[in-house]
């Protein structure tokens, strides 16, 4: 399983891919049960985006999951991340992280990013908002349930269960997900 030690540098390049694309695609469920959660610490460390110039920084959080902050010139983000593998792909599962305590009337959503690995680099590529939207319009996203919200963004509200059935079908469709982004290890 070389493949999934290697893991953690590309949930570092989801994080930052969730957080800069425009139009999000977020779930209001996890992608991820207590029976899939996986752990891996050679994610923890500091990563560099290419790109973008962003900043993650990974820490072992509580239980099974990340603590995870990103950086992009001065505005900074924390989240905390779940590694889960759908298939034969790895997933991190991104939420805020004051979402569950943040009070009444907020509700946690997750950002979901498909991880891969190659030597110090990772990629990272989010779902595309462009694919799910052309999709739920033509109303051809049979088995998943979506909404549009007022500002256009696209909320999964599908079952966990559901989220997992259809990610493990649809892993090599075609356009369901962005361009990876690439992130280096730094410490």
């Amino acid at each position: 399983m070389l493949a999934r030690a290697r893991l953690p540098r590309l949930a570092v390049l989801l994080a930052l891919a969730c957080l800069s694309s425009g139009c999000l695609v977020t779930s209001l469920q996890p992608i991820y049960d207590d029976s899939s959660l996986e752990v891996d610490e050679t994610l923890v460390g500091a990563w560099q985006g290419r790109e973008q110039g962003a900043t993650v920084v990974v820490e072992r959080g509580e239980w099974k999951s990340y603590q995870i902050t990103y950086t992009l010139k001065s505005t900074s983000y924390a989240l905390v991340g779940y590694l889960t593998g759908i298939g034969d792909a790895l997933f991190l599962d991104l939420a805020p992280a004051r979402g569950l305590e943040a009070g009444p009337l907020t509700i946690p959503a997750h950002g979901i990013c498909r991880l891969q690995h190659d030597g110090d680099n990772v990629t990272i590529a989010v779902l595309d908002y462009d694919w799910f939207t052309s999709v739920i319009k033509g109303k051809k996203l049979a088995t998943l349930d979506a909404a549009l919200d007022s500002r256009q963004n696209l909320l999964l509200t599908s079952k966990t269960e559901a989220l997992r059935a259809w990610l493990s079908r649809n892993l090599k469709t075609a356009n369901v997900f962005r361009e990876p982004i690439t992130f280096t290890r730094s410490k």
